[in-house]
């Protein structure tokens, strides 16, 4: 109830949230400080609504669902090539106000869920240079 009063607050939802509904459906309007324009073509993150489903949050857990919101941000599904997130854990810990620990913890369970796979890669230090052009040792 605390997120959905503060998105509120913030003028990223319209509707205010007395008490969540105990049968049927919630219903959350997007402001239109968060989507201007539909039909510009910006791209917005989706989620199936099942993600938000009491069993995969019990499974996952709200973090879990929340890194895996912040993953999905990172995907451009409208470029082919671009179904994929390379941002650092560092990064994205920071980024969600998590610990990088938190972030790898939640990840795992993701991938434990089959959400999400993780493909690690080593940094290949023989390529990096510089802003002048000079390479890094």
């Amino acid at each position: 109830m605390a997120c959905l009063k503060g998105l509120n607050e913030k003028n990223y939802i319209t509707n205010e949230m007395v008490r969540l509904p105990r049968n049927g459906k919630l219903t959350i309007m997007l402001s239109p400080i968060v989507i201007p324009d539909l039909n510009d073509e910006k791209l917005f993150t989706q989620l199936e609504s099942w993600v938000i489903n009491m069993s995969v949050i019990e499974m996952v857990g709200h973090t879990g669902v929340r890194i895996l919101y912040y993953i999905m941000s990172w995907i451009n599904y409208t470029q082919v090539g671009k179904d994929h997130c390379y941002a650092s854990v560092e990064r994205m810990a920071k980024d969600i106000g998590a610990s990088e620990k938190t972030f790898i913890k939640y990840t795992g369970i993701l991938e434990a869920a089959k959400f999400i796979k993780v493909v690690r890669h080593d940094i290949n230090l023989d390529n990096l240079v510089d802003k002048k052009g000079m390479t890094i040792y």
